[in-house]
């Protein structure tokens, strides 16, 4: 009796550490959140680059009489290797709304640059937490994105 009772704690305590170490490897942790703040673009090179990978919206917003203010800012969302992000929002009376204006993200690798997320928001926070390499992101109204390997996403979707 002794004995089965001693594989059955090994047994339950090999599952708890298996458990812990698959949660670990789906979400990892840092210290501390990181709120951004978007401002106009430091560069001449950064503001074009901006006005570059918003074009269509820019387009859009012209040819209703609005000229949108692009803010911008970079940040590193790599949890284990450096995975460059340029954030903007273009405000203008078009694309701002009742919890914040239009927003995107882009990572860069290897010089080329990809929209990972495009939606309306204001208040960006890097969280703690990170999902398949890259930090949560907290938006305003309590909302959250996490990255799901090609974009960020809802996690309640």
């Amino acid at each position: 009796m002794l004995l089965k009772s001693s594989l059955y704690r090994r047994s339950l305590l090999l599952c708890a550490v298996w458990s812990s170490a698959l949660t670990l490897n789906a979400v990892t942790v840092r210290a501390a959140s990181k709120s951004l703040t978007l401002t106009t673009p430091a560069t001449p090179a950064i503001e074009s680059l901006a006005r570059q990978l918003n074009a269509e919206a820019i387009k859009d917003a012209r040819r209703h009489n609005d000229d949108p203010i692009i803010l911008v800012t970079m940040a590193d969302l790599g949890r284990s290797k450096r995975q460059q992000a340029l954030f903007t929002q273009l405000q203008s009376a078009r694309l701002c709304g009742a919890i914040g204006c239009a927003t995107s993200i882009f990572l860069s690798e290897k010089g080329h640059w990809t929209e990972v997320y495009n939606d309306v928001t204001g208040d960006i926070t890097i969280l703690p937490t990170a999902h398949h390499g890259l930090y949560d992101l907290g938006l305003s109204k309590g909302r959250k994105r996490i990255w799901n390997g090609t974009d960020y996403i809802d996690p309640l979707d």
